[in-house]
């Protein structure tokens, strides 16, 4: 039967700080949350969110801008009531400020085999091109599944959300939110109007890729590479929707990143928690929301496939929250290219910082690195993963599509004893690494020694 697929190479969510975007917004930490009014009265300043669950006492509040600001400031940073405070600064995608990760028209795709087949993946059918690449064979998930498959475990994927009608990642979704809208859920749909979503459900549809530089879409007889000056149509009434109104910027990408979640541990729980909008922006309020809200509701592993340049106390603190109460978070290191310990949260204290490399084990071109900074690598360059939409796929390039491969497999360890804290699973990942240098931490990723490893000491 003739069969579709989309592969697009997609935004990567690595986000830098922006600053003044949101400059008369701040995040207020409390010493009693009860407080709050008081404070509001004593420095004219308006609560905007009240965070809750473990995040009870921190507050956004808006400022009165202009000079009028500092003074305000000082006085909340001379309050008894306040142990902190901050602005939330915004936070976005480093694609929308022009920095390319791939030169325009180039592919360096992986070999798609079996590019006509579906294939059984514990419970779904899925795209033999997606169960059988490159990236698979080269962290070792087909020999991991004889000993895990993370049955058992939560991973939280803070992104933009995810489809959750996607056939491959619905069995496996659990307990999501969507922080821009506050509501339950975490469903990235949203952020596209319903001719769109019509669209991406047609499992023979062939969709132009309006944002990013290469698309391919496949059939039984043709594999064909469009670059940004293609101008041919594919289906002219698919086009014609999509002309319209095309998808954000940023749409698709936490379908993406958590299908290489699944990918390595197909039978853990995904736990999706929207803290971006579809363009690829974030507040580090919504994140640090996302952080407390995953440890309150049971994740083992949370996956981050963002980055800024500028630390966050409350950022900072939430991640640390995480670590105490037995959660692995794990973070992408960045897409500049250079050699940094500069990038949060992956430089924090016991967070794994996610580097890419290519399928030869050599750190990817736009991949930071570093002594401080990279604590694994993984593969990232034309990783195929799950798209929005009935049977759509995807190709990422990025430490963003390098950082759910190793949350799930943080996943796989947490099978395997429940009650193992993040120190335990950290080392097993890092002593099984192959270490390739490059500065690249302890090395790629290899799953079936972390596993010995971490049997062996529990």
């Amino acid at each position: 039967m003739r069969k579709n697929f989309m592969v697009r190479a997609c935004l990567l969510a690595m986000v830098m700080v922006l600053p003044g975007l949101a400059e008369d917004h701040y995040i207020l930490k409390l010493r009693t949350a009860s407080s709050i009014s008081q404070v509001c009265t004593n420095h004219g300043v308006n609560v905007l969110r009240a965070m809750s669950g473990s995040a009870t006492g921190i507050f956004v509040v808006a400022v009165p801008s202009g000079p009028l600001s500092s003074s305000v400031l000082r006085s909340l940073a001379d309050d008894p009531n306040v142990s902190g405070v901050e602005a939330d600064s915004q936070v976005a995608l480093p694609e929308l400020a022009g920095v390319p990760v791939r030169a325009s028209g180039q592919s360096t795709l992986p070999p798609l085999f079996n590019p006509n087949q579906n294939t059984p993946y514990y419970g779904t059918m899925a795209w033999d091109p997606y169960v059988n690449q490159p990236a698979v064979w080269t962290i070792g998930v087909d020999i991991a599944h004889m000993f895990s498959t993370g049955q058992g475990a939560v991973v939280a994927v803070i992104d933009t959300g995810v489809d959750p009608n996607n056939a491959i990642l619905k069995p496996v979704l659990t307990g999501g939110y969507d922080f821009t809208r506050e509501v339950p859920g975490g469903s990235e749909m949203a952020d596209v109007n319903q001719s769109t979503t019509e669209v991406l459900d047609q499992s023979t549809t062939e969709v132009l890729d309006y944002t990013n530089a290469v698309v391919l879409t496949l059939n039984q007889s043709t594999t064909e590479v469009l670059d940004q000056s293609t101008t041919e149509v594919l289906d002219q009434s698919t086009t014609e929707v999509l002309d319209a109104t095309p998808p954000p910027a940023a749409f698709g990408h936490g379908t993406m990143t958590a299908g290489l979640v699944h990918l390595v541990a197909p039978q853990a729980l995904l736990m999706p928690l929207k803290a971006f909008s579809g363009d690829g922006t974030a507040t580090v309020s919504a994140v640090v929301q996302a952080v407390y809200y995953a440890v309150d509701n049971g994740a083992n592993v949370i996956s981050m496939s963002f980055s800024a340049t500028q630390n966050s106390s409350a950022l900072q603190a939430a991640v640390q929250f995480a670590i105490q109460n037995g959660v692995v978070p794990v973070a992408a290191v960045g897409n500049s290219g250079i050699q940094t310990t500069q990038i949060y949260p992956a430089s924090y204290t016991n967070v794994l910082g996610i580097a890419s490399v290519n399928d030869q084990d050599q750190r990817s071109t736009f991949s930071n690195y570093g002594s401080g900074l990279v604590s694994l690598a993984a593969p990232g360059e034309g990783v195929i993963t799950t798209y929005p939409g009935t049977n759509n796929y995807a190709a990422g390039w990025g430490t963003s599509f390098s950082t759910p491969l190793v949350a799930g497999g943080a996943a796989l360890l947490f099978q395997l004893n429940q009650q193992a804290g993040p120190q335990a699973v950290e080392t097993a990942l890092e002593n099984g690494a192959v270490n390739v240098g490059q500065g690249l931490g302890s090395g790629v990723v290899s799953l079936a020694p972390a596993i010995w490893d971490f049997e062996s000491h529990h």
